[in-house]
């Protein structure tokens, strides 16, 4: 089924483009579940993985030159994700992920407040921060690194300890 949800994608959308679909936030989001979800996307048509694998690197490339023009910061946030995953996952991509995981550091320290909220206040934004920093966390296990300490400091903040 996600062979075909993605094969329908790539068809109707061969490159970036404008619109909704290509904000920073949705093109950051739809990256990082390509690249978190990989292994049951490309294992079938090697056609459509060829396809995929283009993909995945013009999305992340509009990523690295649109990112800061995110609509906020959540939105910011996921387009770092995107752009370190893809430096992670993708081929040559260590200039990426360096360059990615600065930007994201710097996006977090701007949305996540000291008390360990997002300063929007939202519930949802924060549960969408913590859910990208946990995809991207994925990322770093499927490559066998560790994340900056800064990432999961900020991730510890974000997720609320619970009261014995």
């Amino acid at each position: 089924m996600g062979e075909k949800l993605l094969a329908r994608w790539l068809k109707a959308n061969p490159v970036p483009a404008r619109g909704p679909a290509w904000t920073v936030e949705h093109t950051g989001l739809r990256l990082l579940a390509w690249l978190v979800n990989a292994p049951l996307l490309l294992g079938g048509d090697a056609r459509l993985r060829g396809q995929a694998l283009d993909a995945m690197e013009a999305h992340a490339r509009y990523l690295d030159r649109q990112v800061a023009r995110a609509e906020d910061g959540l939105g910011q946030v996921a387009g770092w994700c995107a752009i370190v995953a893809a430096g992670l996952l993708l081929p040559d991509g260590r200039p990426r992920r360096l360059f990615g995981e600065m930007g994201l550091l710097r996006a977090l320290g701007e949305l996540v407040s000291e008390d360990g909220g997002v300063l929007s206040r939202s519930p949802l934004a924060q549960m969408e921060a913590i859910g990208m920093l946990i995809d991207l966390r994925a990322c770093y296990a499927a490559v066998d690194r560790e994340p900056p300490t800064a990432l999961e400091t900020m991730l510890a903040l974000l997720v609320p300890r619970c009261l014995p």
